[in-house]
């Protein structure tokens, strides 16, 4: 029976995989990858990175979310942190000043940890240690995606660690609490044990 894409749209998830859709239409995986294509080029959909099978729906939800960024990662992997970093760049408290190209949203995994490419994601990779330290100084705000969501100060702490010359921390802009969770994070992430 024939079902015109809006309808099929409408019955997806906001981020899907390639089997959604085979689940929901019962058909082979050639077929899929025809609708797929033709909704990607008429925008009713877009693809979360090169070859990472996953897709964004954007006849039901036009407007990016960064919870659908991060669902996107999390249908790949379960250890993984997600990062705004422009959140903390309008605040004003963080500056780039490396000429590397920079997308705003970032996910940090323990190394070794295979991901796809995603578009508009960094994957940076962190020791199996420092990732492990990091989940000490995650904030209670849990999320249906994921289970580390770092705190401002940890995110700071560890982007002086391990990026120092990419960025710039206006320390002078912080809040009191922001510096002194900084300071007791960088002591914590630079001990030995």
């Amino acid at each position: 029976m024939y079902q015109a894409a809006t309808q099929i749209l409408e019955k997806l998830p906001s981020v899907f995989e390639k089997d959604d859709v085979q689940a929901l239409l019962l058909c082979s995986d050639k077929a899929v990858s025809v609708y797929l294509n033709r909704w990607k080029a008429k925008g009713l959909i877009s693809s979360a990175g090169q070859r990472s099978g996953v897709h964004f729906n954007r006849f039901k939800f036009p407007l990016m979310e960064d919870e659908m960024y991060w669902e996107a990662v999390a249908r790949k992997t379960d250890e993984f942190a997600p990062i705004n970093l422009n959140r903390l760049i309008e605040k004003g408290w963080l500056e780039r000043v490396s000429e590397k190209p920079f997308s705003g949203y970032r996910v940090l995994v323990p190394s070794g940890t295979l991901m796809a490419s995603y578009y508009d994601i960094d994957v940076f990779h962190r020791p199996r240690k420092h990732y492990t330290k990091l989940g000490k100084f995650q904030t209670l705000d849990k999320n249906r995606w994921f289970e580390l969501r770092l705190t401002e100060a940890c995110i700071l702490s560890d982007l002086m660690l391990m990026e120092s010359n990419d960025w710039k921390i206006h320390h002078e802009l912080l809040p009191e609490n922001i510096q002194a969770g900084i300071e007791k994070i960088t002591e914590a992430l630079k001990k030995k044990s």
